[in-house]
């Protein structure tokens, strides 16, 4: 094999890995919480206080290279201003958001102040935090 040829595969093979890494990270990530059990500090938060978080403020959804929008998600389980899309909460600290078939997840850290993803490509990340309460 040429040396023309090995950089691609190379690359190719760290790319995957990489991949392959970040996938199963956030599945670790999702499946066990960040602390060990014990006092309240360390207890995961509720759904009930994540849907609170997410209604009562204003976020940010930021991808790389491009500008950070203002999002906002509704106590009817929508989420603007993408259009048709929706959320699940589906554990204390994890936010489904569908579009069609397609979605994207959102991991929020122990104090619901900011989040990681994947965006509804499955592959870009994405990550934003809290802003400002929603205006009454």
């Amino acid at each position: 094999m040429s040396p023309r040829n090995i950089k691609p595969l190379l690359i190719s093979g760290f790319l995957l890995s990489f991949a392959a890494l970040f996938m199963a990270r956030a599945q670790d990530s999702a499946n066990f919480p960040p602390f060990a059990s014990g006092s309240p500090a360390t207890q995961p938060n509720s759904t009930e206080d994540l849907r609170t978080a997410l209604v009562s403020y204003l976020w940010t959804w930021e991808r790389s290279g491009i500008a950070p929008e203002a999002i906002r998600f509704l106590n009817d389980n929508t989420f603007k201003p993408f259009k048709a899309t929706t959320f699940l909460i589906t554990s204390p600290r994890v936010v489904e958001l569908r579009m069609g078939k397609r979605k994207a997840i959102l991991k929020f850290n122990a104090d619901l102040t900011t989040y990681n993803g994947i965006d509804f490509d499955g592959v870009r990340p994405i990550h934003g935090h809290r802003g400002d309460p929603v205006p009454q």
